[in-house]
């Protein structure tokens, strides 16, 4: 079986894009979005997604605080993983997120947690 999609919610560019290329050359599909509206609107329309990964200070009306609540309530079981330079969030919105990182991170610990993560999902639905 082959690794879910990854969606990537973070209005910095260049962490986008440098945790999105490393993804994919782990072989991960990678959606990105730059706001909270954005990234909602790739969830409600991107079933193949298992894991979001947000930036706690998303713009665009929503934080990531919301979409890690959204994500609770709408697509239970899928995992969230938040990330700020302004220290942790309190309680990971409330239990809706899985890990919290620190910024700076290192792309590559990101993708090692992010397939710890998603591959004993594979192994325990395979028949």
């Amino acid at each position: 079986m082959e690794n879910p999609s990854i969606l990537i919610a973070d209005s910095e560019a260049l962490s986008r894009f440098a945790l999105a290329d490393c993804l994919s050359d782990h072989g991960f599909k990678v959606y990105e979005a730059a706001d909270g509206a954005e990234a909602l609107g790739i969830l409600s329309h991107a079933p193949d997604i298992g894991l979001v990964f947000a930036d706690v200070s998303l713009w665009g009306g929503r934080s990531s605080l919301d979409l890690a609540r959204w994500v609770r309530d709408e697509r239970p079981g899928l995992c969230v993983l938040l990330t700020s330079g302004k220290g942790r969030c309190a309680d990971f919105a409330g239990g809706a997120a899985t890990r919290f990182f620190d910024r700076p991170y290192d792309p590559e610990t990101i993708v090692t947690a992010i397939t710890a993560i998603v591959r004993p999902k594979l192994g325990s639905s395979a028949p």
